[in-house]
């Protein structure tokens, strides 16, 4: 199980660091982030880390998204 996540603000930025790494987000509209979280291949670890983020996103929809991205895009 993935330490509790530390979000640091940075601005309309920043970022949520699990375990030593980091996750950027970006402040969307209106108090709402978005996560940006990297798809394709991932280590167990990560996918420890996806559904710890997708929990604080359920848990607080009103502020919290998640998105999957493509490091290309």
């Amino acid at each position: 199980m993935p330490a509790e996540p530390k979000i640091l603000h940075e601005g309309r930025g920043g970022y949520i660091e699990l375990d030593g790494l980091r996750y950027a987000i970006e402040h969307v509209a209106d108090g709402r982030f978005c996560i940006h979280f990297p798809s394709g291949n991932r280590s167990k670890k990560c996918d420890a880390h996806f559904a710890t983020l997708t929990a604080l996103c359920r848990a607080n929809p009103e502020k919290w998204s998640i998105e999957q991205r493509n490091r290309r895009r």
